[in-house]
C-alpha cells in the first residue's frame, strides 16, 4: 500500500466509499448511538452532536489503522481484548446509572458542562469497544485494498463524514421524537439509561471470559 501504487483520478470515489462504509458501521445502533439519542432526548442537542464526533473521530483514527496493518499488533498483545471490553464495559455501566441519578439541567451552563464531556464520553466509548477496532480491521482490506496512500486518508475523512452524518440525523430524529412525546419522553430516556447499563455489563462479561479463555 505504498505510494507507487496511487491509483490515478479523482479522489471521490475513495471518500463516497468511505462515507458508505461509515454509514454501514453504524447500523448495528450501539452504545454511542444510545448516548446521543439519550442526550437529544433531553435537549441536549450540543452535548449529543459533541458525542457523535468523538465517534466519528475515532473511526477515522482506528480506519487508519487498519490501513496501515498497526491496528493488528492488538491480537499479539496479551490481555488487550479482555482489557478493552472491561473497561469499555465499565464506563458504560458508570455513563447509564449517571444518568440514572442526574437532576433535571438547570439551564444553560449544565448543558455546555454536559457538551464539553461528551465529546470525551464519545471518543472513549469508541475507542474502549474492542468490536469497533476489530471491526475496522476486517474492514480495511475491503475499504482499502486498491488504494494509496492520500486516497486511504480521504476515504478515511469521508469515513469520518458518513459517521458523523449518522449522528446528526440521529440527534435531529430525537430531537423531533421528544418533541411529540412531550413529558412521555422521559420515558424513553429511562429506558435508554437501562440500555447502556445492560451493554455495559455484557461487555464486562465479555472481558472477564476473554480475560479466563487467555
Amino acid at each position: 500500500m505504498d505510494s507507487a501504487r496511487e491509483p490515478s483520478g479523482l479522489a471521490v470515489e475513495p471518500f463516497l466509499r468511505g462515507l458508505l462504509v461509515g454509514l454501514a458501521t453504524c447500523l448495528t445502533f450501539g452504545p454511542v448511538t444510545v448516548a446521543v439519542v439519550r442526550a437529544a432526548f433531553e435537549g441536549r442537542v450540543a452535548a449529543a452532536l459533541l458525542c457523535g464526533a468523538g465517534a466519528a473521530l475515532v473511526d477515522v483514527v482506528e480506519s487508519q489503522l487498519a490501513y496501515l496493518g498497526v491496528a493488528e499488533v492488538l491480537h499479539a498483545l496479551p490481555g488487550a481484548i479482555a482489557f478493552l471490553y472491561i473497561a469499555g464495559g465499565l464506563l458504560l455501566v458508570g455513563s447509564g446509572l449517571r444518568l440514572t441519578r442526574k437532576r433535571e439541567a438547570e439551564g444553560a451552563g449544565v448543558d455546555l458542562a454536559a457538551g464539553t464531556q461528551a465529546l470525551l464520553q464519545g471518543v472513549l466509548m469508541t475507542a474502549l469497544n474492542p468490536a469497533t477496532l476489530l471491526g475496522w480491521i476486517a474492514l480495511g482490506g475491503a475499504l482499502f485494498a486498491d488504494l494509496g496512500r492520500v486516497q486511504a486518508v480521504v476515504a478515511s475523512l469521508g469515513v469520518g463524514v458518513g459517521v458523523g452524518g449518522w449522528f446528526v440525523a440521529i440527534a435531529w430524529m430525537a430531537v423531533r421524537g421528544s418533541s411529540l412525546l412531550g413529558a412521555k419522553a422521559r420515558i424513553v430516556t429511562r429506558v435508554l439509561d437501562v440500555v447502556l447499563v445492560c451493554a455495559g455489563a455484557y461487555l464486562v462479561v465479555r472481558g472477564a471470559l476473554e480475560a479466563i479463555r487467555g
